[in-house]
């Protein structure tokens, strides 16, 4: 009777030990988390000017997406690599927005000559916290794997961190 009670409290010491999940990648004791998971960056501009966005100071990325036209997202190529480690941890986000000039025009000469500044460039440093899962990551299947850590901002001043599986950030 003792030993089918021992059995039975390690059980349940092993599924409650197991079934705590970990938001930190370093703690976690499968190899391939220990040093953090690594993702490729994209990133869709739901705003109508180009911006230079840098992810944690450069360490995790940046790019320059281009401005949203006819309600479609502006995009900004692939770049590497985002390092998750913590879940917990707030990323900081940089984004230097392009100024709006009228349009360019060619002069007599053949030169072009550049629009009036009508709104300066803007600097801003936003906060963003990341998904709070880890994600679904398939060993040697890229299509079912969300690989990609999509930036998405939605205004001057607002952005969110999200999975995807392609580089378009759409979900499926």
């Amino acid at each position: 009777m003792k030993r089918i009670a021992s059995l039975l409290a390690s059980a349940l010491l092993a599924f409650v030990l197991t079934s705590c999940a970990t938001t930190n990648a370093a703690e976690s004791n499968d190899p391939y988390l220990k040093k953090g998971i690594n993702l490729d960056n994209a990133a869709l501009n739901y705003v109508n000017r180009s911006v230079f966005f840098r992810i944690d100071g450069g360490h995790n990325g940046g790019g320059l997406a281009r401005a949203a036209r006819d309600e479609n997202p502006g995009t900004a190529g692939s770049s590497c690599c985002f390092n998750i480690t913590d879940l917990k941890k707030p990323v900081q986000i940089e984004l230097r927005w392009s100024p709006i000039t009228e349009p360019a025009a060619l002069g007599p000469n053949g030169r072009l000559i550049l629009g009036k500044e009508l709104s300066p460039a803007i600097t801003k440093t936003i906060t963003v916290n990341l998904p709070q899962r880890l994600p679904h990551i398939v060993q040697n299947d890229y299509k079912n794997s969300e690989d990609v850590m999509c930036l998405v901002i939605k205004d001057l001043d607002k952005a969110e961190l999200k999975y995807s599986k392609s580089y378009d950030c759409k979900d499926e």
